[in-house]
């Protein structure tokens, strides 16, 4: 029998928020199995993300993630693809059994040189090395980001 991959992404342009979720959703959900992920990650473009809540909403529904983060972005990426403008959805899944993950909210505050980050948990224990965000803690930001989507990538075509 042929396992199902681990990992899925998935892309939409539909213009209505909610039929981009439940695509994305139904696509990655078939790419794994039929399972629901352990982590799901959402990027929206400006257009996607007026209402929030309810794309959350029909991305809880219709994928049922043990976890979901995301953000929203200019240019969005998934399935090979790159949207710089137009509404866009994309959405990057893994299926980690075993694996424990926290998720949290972070906000950026402006202060005098930069932005100040607010929102870790307790349990970091006084929090990362880097609690404000500069240019420095952009770069890292940036190689991490590059490092996870050639990962993927990798992973998607073995």
């Amino acid at each position: 029998m042929e396992r199902a991959p681990n990992y899925a992404v998935a892309l939409s342009v539909d213009p209505d928020p909610i039929a981009a979720a439940i695509e994305v959703s139904a696509v990655a959900r078939a790419a794994l199995g039929g399972a629901a992920p352990t982590l799901a990650v959402i990027f929206a473009s400006p257009h996607a993300a007026q209402d929030p809540w309810s794309l959350l909403d029909a991305i809880h529904e219709h994928l049922a993630p043990e976890h979901l983060i995301g953000c929203t972005g200019e240019t969005i990426i998934g399935d090979g693809r790159e949207i710089e403008e137009g509404p866009a959805l994309s959405l990057w899944c893994a299926r980690m059994p075993d694996v424990s993950i926290s998720t949290f909210r972070l906000v950026a505050e402006p202060v005098d040189d930069g932005y100040d980050i607010l929102g870790w948990p307790d349990a970091l224990a006084g929090g990362p090395p880097y609690r404000s965000f500069n240019k420095e803690m952009a770069d890292r930001c940036l190689s991490l980001a590059s490092s996870l989507i050639e990962f993927v990538t990798k992973s998607i075509e073995s």
